[in-house]
């Protein structure tokens, strides 16, 4: 089974996650569950705010007060078993192996990053080195023809909510989620 995974996070430096989200598919990567956290945060820099637009005060609310260790052990079920797909899963799992660490844990997981295994099939060229360059999530959306509707709808259908954008964990998990079933079916 395969937990893909998006975080936003308080700071670009490993710090707190504001917003966690996952969707666990099987081996065949077909949809198990999905589901969304929200977490209280002791600070958030004006950067990482300018990128996902959660305040400080917004996730107090949002996340009814709760931190990520109150929400650890349903979420350490999932991170704990399960191979991490991320895109940039370097960021993702730095920032919750910070986590856990906070909570005197540690969190060493398998990891698949779409990043680095889309680069050599995308084959976007690099402008300042040669070879290619990392694909960004929209640009492996566009490689692999999905529309940000396509993200909207599904989006809605997995996480039961109303309109969202890149940047928001939910939009980005859905985004690798059909990128990943695009993938498979050509593969």
């Amino acid at each position: 089974m395969y937990l893909i995974l998006d975080t936003e996070t308080n700071s670009y430096h490993p710090g707190q996650i504001a917003q966690l989200s996952y969707i666990l598919v099987d081996e065949n990567w077909q949809f198990q569950q999905s589901q969304n956290f929200f977490f209280r945060v002791d600070a958030m820099d004006p950067y990482a705010q300018s990128i996902h637009w959660f305040s400080q005060e917004l996730l107090e609310q949002l996340s009814e007060g709760k931190t990520f260790a109150d929400q650890y052990d349903h979420i350490s079920s999932l991170l704990d078993n399960y191979t991490l797909v991320a895109h940039n899963a370097w960021f993702d799992k730095k920032f919750i192996q910070y986590e856990y660490e906070r909570l005197g844990l540690v969190y060493e997981p398998e990891t698949f990053c779409t990043m680095q295994h889309f680069t050599p099939i995308c084959k976007i060229p690099h402008h300042h080195n040669g070879g290619y360059k990392r694909p960004k999530l929209s640009e492996l959306l566009s490689f692999y023809n999905i529309s940000e509707d396509q993200v909207q709808s599904c989006s809605q259908e997995l996480f039961a909510m109303g309109n969202i954008t890149a940047h928001d964990a939910r939009y980005d998990t859905t985004a690798l989620y059909l990128v990943m079933q695009k993938y498979k079916q050509y593969s």
